[in-house]
């Protein structure tokens, strides 16, 4: 993996390793970002970056949610004490292993549960998704037409300290190659 990042020129990386054949994930930043980790734990990652404006240092967390609905309250109870321990700028951006709307969703049966987490967190810690680019759905089940299934399990979401930092951020959902789900890219 760190040949393959360095080939495309991210020097720097964080990488949670998967258990067994689910989940890992892993954040990349080019050199001249400066990034401190606060914490990591198989579904999230944070750090401190310091950017323009330097005087402004903003939180990064980056989520791989958890499939088990079972496990998905702690997962957003875990957000809120990532929320309590920060005051400023926070973006959270990832897969979030479930749908926000029902039309991020393309076959198969109706989710329910992640979003009633996702929407509650959102709405009580006042986070906004931001706008994304690209393809409409960052994950695609691989099956033939007909039992396909396509969502959109990944997003950014942001508080209004980091929106005034950046007015003109989006995200945008590359295609697939590699991985799973579409690799995703923040544009600040």
């Amino acid at each position: 993996m760190k040949s393959r990042l360095r080939r495309v020129r991210f020097e720097k990386f964080l990488y949670v390793p998967p258990v067994g054949l689910s989940g890992g994930f892993c954040i990349t930043w080019r050199d001249y970002v400066d990034m401190e980790p606060v914490s990591i734990s198989k579904n999230l990652i944070s750090c401190l970056v310091f950017s323009n404006p330097l005087s402004s240092p903003w939180l990064l967390s980056a989520v791989y949610g958890p499939v088990r609905s079972v496990e998905k309250r702690n997962f957003w109870c875990n957000i809120h004490k990532q929320v309590d321990r920060f005051n400023g700028g926070w973006l959270i951006i990832g897969d979030f292993n479930g749908v926000l709307y029902r039309e991020d969703r393309h076959g198969g049966r109706e989710e329910t549960s992640s979003s009633v987490h996702m929407i509650n967190a959102m709405d009580n810690l006042g986070l906004v998704e931001l706008p994304s680019q690209g393809l409409n759905y960052s994950w695609v089940n691989g099956r033939v037409a007909g039992h396909e299934i396509k969502a959109k399990l990944d997003r950014a979401i942001v508080n209004s300290d980091w929106w005034s930092l950046f007015p003109n951020a989006d995200m945008k959902i590359l295609t697939q190659n590699i991985s799973d789900p579409s690799p995703i890219i923040l544009n600040t």
